[in-house]
């Protein structure tokens, strides 16, 4: 039913009988008291719209830039600085050189001195400064490519002459409607304050916490729709308060979950053996991931390691985490199984406990310590680097097998293939999760097996893995990450 349906004698047409005569006196009140208040809408109308303005300028200039069409350049600055109250639109260079200037004339010169009275801040999107002139001025201004800046100069005075002229009109019409409407006021006067009163004891009891308090009056004109619609807006808040306690559960059992999963992988403190430096690092990109590494050190001079990335993210891929972690910790350590019979272990306990839908990439390795050899199996995993400093090769070992879950026993055996490499001495033993390859900026321009590869070539032994996330965050910018990022370097020292 719409609203217009319930009414059936409208305050609009008692105010057109009484013209609404005490409403528009408390008005003229306001209109004093609220010098003030309109005062600062309006600057705040007037900095939005010019803060906007030059935001606008800039991206113009950039999509110029990017467009090599410097020719309009010009007719952009000189199109802005025809804005109400802009004094001058322009472009600066590092150098405070005009690139551009809505005046002709300036071009190519250096922008003068200019003495800040208050610089901008978050607060204040502009500064305030005083010219060559002597003139106050507002400066706003915008970065071009962190490069150049785009400025827009506004004279303050725009703001004056926009209240005036708004106070001005508003007091020749407000001052005619006052003198008929105070002549009517009284008529309507007991008939308005009654519910608006029974509103306002409302809203504080509303506002002291009880919701479940509800209006009750009889009445079928717009105060009655606002009694219903108040009664309403109480049990959404109702509502709201509800959901909020229940999302602030969620949240705090969230933390609890991501710090029961941080205690499931190695401490952060690099795994010390003789002749070896075991370096690893994990970077979720929500509360919990679904990156699952390890280190199980045996008897007999082994070192057993494994790297897994499950499919999607959040609380399912941290369950199927935890049934990984399970998996291999019984599974681990033991010389008699091969790190390829291992994973097909693993394969089989996966897809009995998981739907099919989900999977695990995975590799699994061993160290042998005395022998200085690493035998692995890929189970669908990123590629492995193998990085010799002697000479600054890097040599990348593709994926062979398919993921962990995926596929029945016998066709995971068939294609699982096992390895067996030297590791001399400064050479290291790299395995990532494909978080670190998909790490995106807001260009679109993925870090990739390049980024990693030219990372290692030129980064020395020191706190390696603290500095490639420090480039991945560099590379990264104001781009969110958008997977799990876990890596594992073994070096022979």
């Amino acid at each position: 039913m719409k609203i217009t349906d319930k009414i059936k004698f409208s305050l609009r047409l008692k105010f057109i009988l009484v013209v609404g005569g005490l409403v528009l006196f408390i008005g003229s009140l306001f209109f004093f008291i609220g010098f003030s208040s309109l005062h600062r809408s309006v600057l705040s109308l007037t900095i939005k719209k010019n803060y906007a303005l030059v935001k606008s300028f800039a991206s113009s200039v950039e999509n110029l830039i990017n467009l090599h069409n410097e020719l309009e350049l010009d007719d952009q600055s000189s199109l802005i600085g025809k804005e109400e109250g802009v004094i001058a639109a322009y472009v600066l260079d590092s150098n405070n050189m005009y690139v551009t200037h809505s005046d002709f004339n300036k071009l190519g010169k250096q922008r003068p001195v200019y003495k800040v009275l208050k610089k901008q801040d978050s607060k204040r999107p502009f500064s305030e400064v005083v010219d060559e002139n002597g003139r106050k001025i507002w400066l706003f201004s915008f970065p071009v490519f962190n490069i150049m800046t785009a400025c827009v100069e506004l004279s303050p005075h725009v703001v004056r002459k926009v209240l005036t002229s708004f106070l001005f009109k508003f007091s020749i019409i407000f001052s005619l409607v006052l003198i008929v409407s105070l002549m009517l006021a009284f008529l309507t006067a007991n008939e308005l304050v009654k519910p608006v009163k029974q509103l306002t004891e409302g809203v504080k009891i509303v506002s002291s916490g009880n919701f479940d308090y509800k209006l009750s009056f009889k009445r079928t004109d717009e105060i009655g729709v606002l009694a219903d619609s108040f009664n309403r807006m109480t049990v959404a808040i109702k509502e709201n308060q509800e959901l909020k306690l229940q999302q602030e559960r969620i949240k705090n059992e969230l933390e609890i979950a991501s710090q029961i999963q941080q205690k499931l992988l190695p401490s952060v403190s690099p795994i010390k053996i003789e002749n070896y430096k075991i370096e690893h690092i994990y970077s979720p990109a929500k509360t919990i991931g679904g990156d699952y590494y390890d280190f199980f050190i045996t008897e007999n001079d082994y070192l057993d390691f494994v790297l897994c990335d499950v499919s999607g993210k959040g609380i399912p891929a941290a369950i199927v985490m935890s049934m990984l972690k399970t998996i291999f910790d019984t599974l681990s350590g033991r010389k008699n199984i091969t790190p390829a019979e291992t994973l097909c272990v693993a394969n089989i306990l996966l897809r009995k406990n998981i739907k099919s839908q989900v999977f695990a990439t995975a590799l699994y390795g061993r160290v042998d310590i005395k022998n200085n050899n690493i035998t692995f199996a890929m189970a669908g995993s990123e590629k492995i680097l193998l990085i010799d400093r002697s000479n600054n090769a890097i040599t990348m070992i593709k994926s062979q097998g398919f993921p962990l879950g995926l596929m029945e026993d016998s066709l995971f055996r068939n294609e699982i293939k096992e390895e067996n490499i030297s590791i001399k001495q400064g050479m290291s033993f790299c395995a990532y999760t494909d978080g670190l390859t998909d790490v995106c900026n807001s260009e679109g321009v993925f870090f990739g097996e390049e980024g990693i590869e030219n990372f290692f070539k030129t980064v020395n032994n020191s706190d390696v893995l603290k500095k490639l996330m420090n480039v991945t965050v560099e590379f990264r910018g104001s781009a969110k990450q958008e997977d799990d990022i876990s890596v594992i370097l073994i070096t022979r020292e």
